[in-house]
């Protein structure tokens, strides 16, 4: 029960990390920053269900993502946004 807590602030705390930057994930296109916030927090949610840490920043012209697997594969990308 303690471990499933953990999680779910861990998803909580990055969500809300890219709500604050207004961020978004994996796009060659710019998009509004409200649908950039909505694929960032796809993809956190999607890191966490495979297992993966993931980590999100403002890059300044969109948000930059990582998602580190337990094997050491690591998924990195950037959502651009007007």
């Amino acid at each position: 029960m303690n471990r499933k807590i953990q999680t779910i602030g861990r998803i909580a705390a990055v969500g809300a990390v890219a709500l604050v930057q207004a961020g978004s994930a994996a796009s060659v296109e710019a998009r509004p920053r409200s649908d950039a916030v909505r694929l960032a927090n796809r993809m956190i949610a999607n890191c966490f269900v495979n297992g993966g840490e993931p980590d999100a920043g403002d890059e300044g012209y969109g948000i930059g993502f990582t998602c580190a697997y337990p094997d050491g594969r690591v998924d990195d990308d950037v959502v651009y946004y007007d």
